[in-house]
């Protein structure tokens, strides 16, 4: 009978182990939830920061490429008006470059 008691009494110093170690899981466990909770809310904060962010970005791209274009059209004219022909006097055309051509 003593062999009976003494492993019934083995078994339960095991047992209050075993339910202090799930105990600790438990713990562990929930903290690592409330970590991941807070991660999650991060993410979605930063995901609601982005979009616009993303927005902002398009339109960025489209006024630089709207710019882009621009510029090169008042270069473009800038060179056309920048035209210089040798030989013939300042202002020669007088009216229309047409008509001076023609005579």
């Amino acid at each position: 009978m003593a062999a009976i008691t003494s492993f019934k009494e083995e078994m339960f110093v095991k047992m209050d182990t075993v339910v202090t170690e799930v105990d600790l899981f438990q713990a562990d466990f929930r903290n690592m939830l409330e970590r991941v909770s807070v991660a999650e809310g991060h993410v979605n904060k930063l995901q609601q920061e982005v979009e616009p962010l993303k927005k902002t970005v398009v339109d960025l791209r489209a006024a630089t490429t709207r710019m882009e274009d621009h510029i090169e059209d008042v270069k473009g004219l800038s060179r056309r008006n920048n035209l210089h022909f040798r030989g013939f006097p300042e202002r020669a055309e007088r009216q229309s470059v047409e008509m001076f051509l023609e005579e």
